[in-house]
């Protein structure tokens, strides 16, 4: 990515070129206040593109879970863009909090969709904002857990079926705190997800910049795996 202001905007277009998606659509995007998901509204805005912010609240975090809500609701309501919040209750599965959560949170981004699809008549998706860094955990996750080597395709930049979207595979979080600072957006972080409590987490802070710090780069060479794993998958 370019190290400029326009560098994201201009990695977005690219992205929608290269992968064909049309324009005109609705991109209903999940944004849940924190740094990577408020730079990709905030890139998609900056594009032009005609964006329905998706936001969750679980009320897993109390008043810091209300604030997240305040705060997409207001940068939605200074641009007026729409908003739609969902107010869930996540309960304990035998797949543990995340996994319901998560389970949550796609089945309201499917429907907001339809429901775009079925008013407008033309294409939706929805987007994420997972990135390079999300995708060489996820990589490492599956070594772990998984002996099905195509489990190492990891995550794929669009899943046609599911209309879902993901344009910052390519690039690192350092590239998303860039653009953050360059553009002055604002976002909360959440303080769980720097608890060890979760496995994901422990390899986000101590596996990953361990391996980088023996061997620079190795967080971009696994995420890459997952990219020549994806042709086996098809």
């Amino acid at each position: 990515m370019a190290n400029n202001r326009d560098g994201l905007v201009q990695h977005m277009r690219q992205w929608f070129s290269r992968h064909r998606i049309e324009t005109n659509a609705t991109f209903i995007t999940g944004v849940s206040g924190g740094l990577d998901s408020m730079v990709l509204v905030e890139a998609l805005h900056r594009v032009g593109v005609e964006v329905h912010v998706a936001h969750v609240n679980y009320h897993l975090r109390g008043e810091a879970s209300d604030a997240d809500q305040a705060l997409v609701e207001r940068w939605c309501a200074e641009r007026g863009i729409p908003c739609d919040v969902l107010d869930a209750q996540v309960t304990s599965t035998a797949h543990g909090v995340q996994a319901e959560a998560r389970k949550i949170r796609y089945a309201h981004f499917a429907r907001l969709r339809a429901e775009a699809s079925d008013r407008k008549g033309r294409p939706a998706y929805i987007v994420t904002a997972h990135h390079g860094d999300d995708q060489a955990e996820t990589v490492l996750l599956h070594l772990m857990r998984s002996a099905d080597p195509l489990a190492l395709a990891a995550m794929p930049a669009v899943e046609a079926e599911r209309g879902l979207l993901r344009p910052f595979l390519t690039l690192s979080r350092g590239d998303l705190t860039e653009a953050c600072s360059a553009w002055n957006v604002v976002y909360r972080e959440d303080a769980s997800n720097a608890k060890p409590d979760y496995l994901r987490n422990r390899i986000r802070h101590e596996v990953l910049p361990l391996l980088d710090s023996l061997r620079p780069g190795t967080t971009a060479h696994v995420a890459h795996w997952a990219d020549r794993f994806q042709s086996l998958r098809s």
